[in-house]
């Protein structure tokens, strides 16, 4: 189902747990009896009881601090090398001491199914920290989320977590609401050790801070997919093409030697998300590192839009309405490259399956200027914490000091579809058999994830999406050259930015 861009951005994750979950039928029994044990099994139970539900979806829901101390970013591992590695989440046996408290998490997902998987997280983390009660609430959709939180922070009576965009989050923190994580992170009590840190994927661990905030950690990622590129493999063989383009020159002559008849290259459609990979892809940015000013009109931008200009102009790509258009066209088999979000993956698989199209597909990283450092982008809803009494804020901080640990992450990402923040999620859903149960999903962990970085987290960012799509549309159209636009759109960007 498509959504408007504001919601896609961050909500699709959550709508592809069903299908793999059905495929994956025996796999979660064997899981269930297995290392995972007793917590597994609720959520496997929770999540197999609602596979004959509707699967559609729409959108739902202090103490003082030290000084921020933000830690060291771990470094980039290929996700391949942790199968053999069989790494364990570097974990401490002992419950800590945390008083009684009583949380609440506003989320914007509804629907029964979504909300019964986050109830079974909050039965699971009670179970292990009787102290704490966690309790999900959904207030309306994203929209109604945001507007009710500043609502509630404006009458001093906040939740204590919420699941937003990072761009909402920083417009929290601009009305003084959101609690610092550095200091809980560096507690030697409930902190981080050395070790989680290092199990922590490079990009996941970078959206937690915002440079716009003297570089403050203020959220941890919660549902977060990357940019990938889908691809028909024999669409690309059918034109000669024995491997997945690497390069952008690469793909460039995929889709000219795809393009012929009714087959095409590439499908496509404006998307800010798209053009940050694209810049990312080239080691570029969408805005200087304090995000203070935008960039994305050097060359690395003019020619990621003048390819795009040069494929359309021959033939080689076509523009879709959307995603889902996207998609569409390929389940069809008539285009061999589109790109799209990561978890997107099983809306692929259900399209092809839908199209009766048996394709051979699968789902990469996109292009890069240099295969040997790759890059993409990464987009999806943070959780922070919100200003309350220094027990609750411990507590907020202890939960999602559990959620993000290996097993949960694991569980999470099997069950959402979002990306594992962690190595030993990973390695752990590989050493379940997790992986070889979905090929594509596999692919995704080893060539996307571990190369993932996030998205500008700074307030406007949504406004300076819209330029960057007008700026595209501009330029296909040819009533600007790809420079012209993208000169004008940076203007347009610190005018934002300036605000």
């Amino acid at each position: 189902m498509p959504l408007p861009r504001n919601q896609d951005r961050w909500r699709e994750p959550t709508q592809v747990w069903v299908l793999e979950m059905i495929r994956s039928r025996d796999l979660i029994s064997r899981e269930v009896a297995g290392r995972r044990g007793r917590g597994l099994a609720h959520l496997c139970r929770a999540v197999l009881a609602m596979v004959s539900l509707a699967i559609g979806l729409s959108g739902c829901a202090a103490g003082a601090t030290p000084a921020a101390r933000p830690a060291a970013a771990p470094t980039a591992t290929p996700v391949a090398s942790l199968h053999a590695a069989s790494m364990a989440a570097p974990t401490s046996a002992a419950v800590p001491t945390l008083a009684p408290a009583k949380i609440v998490l506003w989320h914007a997902w509804y629907g029964e199914r979504f909300e019964q998987l986050l109830q079974d997280v909050a039965a699971r983390f009670h179970q292990r920290y009787p102290a704490i009660t966690l309790e999900p609430v959904c207030p309306g959709n994203e929209a109604d989320l945001t507007r009710k939180t500043m609502a509630a922070i404006q009458a001093g009576n906040p939740p204590d977590l919420v699941v937003a965009s990072a761009r909402d989050i920083a417009e929290f923190m601009e009305a003084g609401a959101v609690v610092p994580l550095d200091p809980y992170v560096d507690d030697p009590e409930i902190g981080l050790r050395q070790g989680d840190r290092a199990d922590i994927f490079p990009g996941w661990w970078e959206s937690a801070f915002y440079p716009e905030f003297e570089g403050k950690m203020l959220s941890l990622p919660f549902t977060k997919s990357a940019l990938a590129m889908y691809y028909n493999l024999a669409l690309l063989k059918k034109a000669g093409i024995d491997q997945v383009p690497k390069t952008w020159a690469d793909l460039e002559a995929a889709c000219r030697a795809a393009s012929t008849g009714e087959d095409k290259g590439l499908a496509w459609h404006q998307s800010a998300l798209t053009f940050d990979g694209f810049l990312y892809s080239r080691g570029a940015r969408q805005l200087s590192a304090d995000q203070s000013k935008a960039v994305f009109n050097g060359p690395e931008g003019v020619e990621a839009l003048d390819l795009l200009v040069r494929l359309s102009q021959a033939g080689a790509a076509v523009e879709s309405d959307g995603s889902s258009g996207d998609r569409s066209l390929f389940a069809q088999g008539k285009v061999a490259l589109t790109f799209g979000p990561t978890s997107d993956a099983s809306a692929y698989a259900t399209a092809i399956e839908e199209a009766g199209t048996s394709l051979e597909w699968g789902a990469t990283n996109i292009p890069q200027a240099d295969p040997n450092k790759p890059r993409t982008v990464m987009n999806g809803a943070n959780i922070c914490i919100l200003q309350t009494t220094e027990a609750r804020q411990r507590a907020a901080w202890q939960f999602l000091k559990w959620f993000t640990a290996a097993e949960q992450a694991a569980d999470w990402a099997a069950a959402s579809g979002s990306m594992p923040g962690r190595r030993s999620a990973v390695s752990r859903l590989a050493g379940d058999g997790y992986l070889d149960e979905n090929p594509a999903i596999k692919e995704i962990y080893e060539t996307v994830i571990p190369y993932a970085h996030p998205e500008p987290n700074v307030r406007g960012e949504q406004e300076i999406g819209a330029i960057i799509e007008q700026a595209w549309a501009a330029a296909l159209a040819r009533t600007l050259t790809p420079q012209q636009a993208l000169d004008e759109a940076v203007i347009r960007a610190n005018e934002v930015l300036a605000k």
